[in-house]
């Protein structure tokens, strides 16, 4: 890869690993909190230990099919979570996380149509679409 990595502020890593730590735990603190109240099934513990390693099965399938040489998957989802930061936190807690859950389903549905489709190349281009028109809806500074 001859071109330099975009770089990325550390509020931009926070939000994004912390919206998929959220998402992955979420769950559980609904269970969690459920439990207190009534009994909860043991088969729902299960499932929702289990959609951690659902959703890491996800995201790695999308990472390897949406990746390309000029943008990885990863730097898409920065992209977008740096386009859709307003600048104030309290905005930004709010309109960022539906954004990235929008981009990450969104990830997983053309992933998986590419290889539906057989096209090998499908989910590589509708990426990087799907990324721009989120640069193209950013939040203005």
């Amino acid at each position: 890869m001859t071109e330099q990595r975009p770089k990325f502020s550390f509020a931009v890593h926070i939000y994004l690993w912390g919206f998929f730590a959220l998402l992955c735990l979420s769950p559980l603190g609904v269970l969690i909190e459920l439990n207190d109240r009534v009994s909860v099934p043991t088969s729902w513990w299960v499932a929702s230990l289990s959609w951690p390693v659902i959703l890491a099965a996800l995201f790695s399938y999308s990472m390897r099919r949406c990746s390309s040489g000029s943008m990885t998957y990863t730097d898409g989802l920065l992209w977008i979570t740096r386009s859709m930061m307003t600048g104030w936190s309290t905005i930004s807690f709010v309109v960022v996380p539906p954004a990235l859950f929008t981009a990450f389903l969104g990830s997983v549905a053309i992933a998986a149509s590419g290889d539906l489709q057989r096209r090998p190349h499908y989910a590589r281009t509708k990426w990087a679409s799907l990324v721009t028109y989120f640069y193209r809806q950013r939040m203005r500074r």
